[in-house]
């Protein structure tokens, strides 16, 4: 839980009150969620690369969408 503090200056802070261990945990947390949604979207993309063109042109999409999509940059 954060707080949020305002000085008599009137200047605004927020501080923590997690413990360091829950802040680690969270951190962890956040960093597997990462890893496992980087990977659904790799094995997406590769399920895309590899879907006949027949397919994608009843769903509608182009080779060009289909390349550009499989060639996006995971961030």
């Amino acid at each position: 839980m954060n707080q949020l503090a305002i000085n008599p200056a009137g200047s605004a802070s927020i501080t923590s009150t997690k413990s360091p261990l829950s802040a680690t945990f969270d951190f962890f947390a956040a960093m597997v969620a990462a890893v496992e949604n980087n990977r659904r979207r790799q094995q997406a993309s590769m399920q895309l690369a590899h879907t006949e063109a027949r397919i994608l042109r009843d769903a509608g999409i182009s080779e060009a969408q289909r390349f550009l999509e499989v060639n996006k940059p995971f961030e």
